[in-house]
């Protein structure tokens, strides 16, 4: 589990001072230009190394650094609230799941280090819509109870996570689904803010799991069965 927070204010993070931008566009659309930055700092109790995308070339300038600070406090701000009075050593990364003019779904992998303990994988999203300029919620695109029906074994497939975690008879995967519900991969994140990725034709559920349960995360996938317009809202 993870703790976030959308504001730096201990005075000792600056983005442009430690950020490294690489001008390559990753990925491109007709609006817009994904560049792929990179945030450092190396002080004697933090060594955070973070890739993350920013928005470029965007007719509406302040939208453009509404949505890039987002994507910043989201990236870089969610570890360093958390950590910064203890020994942190973190490495993460993103995917762009889907970009298009309506909105963008990332997916950040990575490993943390805390007071020398043994590094533990982190995984958490975030989606945005680009009209507006915010965070889009689970319940924004999706319709819960929808999902609920057709959250079964046949509809999904395990991207991670080990196949012996996820139970096999239909009360089983209803109880994982509560689960998910209940216990958020962000402390607080009632919302379900940061625990999903989509594109206009599947979805993906990040599960928070006890360690003795072979892994921290459950990372779901709809498969071909399930249809992202059977559980729209």
């Amino acid at each position: 589990m993870i703790i976030v927070s959308t504001s730096c204010k201990n005075g000792n993070i600056n983005r442009d001072t430690y950020i490294s931008k690489e001008e390559q566009a990753i990925n491109s659309v007709s609006k817009y230009r994904i560049i792929k930055d990179k945030f450092i700092l190396n002080t004697t109790n933090m060594e955070m190394h973070i890739e993350y995308p920013s928005i470029s070339d965007m007719s509406d300038i302040e939208k453009q650094e509404r949505i890039n600070k987002l994507i910043f406090l989201t990236s870089v701000g969610l570890y360093y609230n958390t950590y910064v009075h203890n020994k942190l050593k973190t490495n993460s990364n993103y995917t762009i799941i889907h970009n298009d003019d309506k909105y963008i779904s990332v997916k950040y992998e990575g490993f943390t280090t805390v007071e020398a303990r043994r590094p533990n994988y982190d995984c958490f999203c975030l989606n945005i819509d680009l009209i507006k300029g915010e965070v889009i919620g689970l319940e924004d695109v999706i319709d819960i109870e929808k999902l609920r029906v057709k959250f079964k074994k046949d509809n999904f497939t395990v991207v991670k996570g080990l196949d012996e975690n996820i139970p096999l008879d239909e009360s089983g995967w209803g109880e994982l689904f509560d689960h998910y519900l209940e216990y958020h991969v962000i402390s607080g994140d009632e919302l379900h803010n940061y625990d999903f990725y989509f594109t206009d034709n599947k979805i993906g559920l990040i599960i928070s799991v006890p360690i003795d349960a072979g892994g921290s995360y459950i990372i779901l996938e709809s498969s071909d069965n399930l249809r992202m317009d059977d559980i729209k809202k």
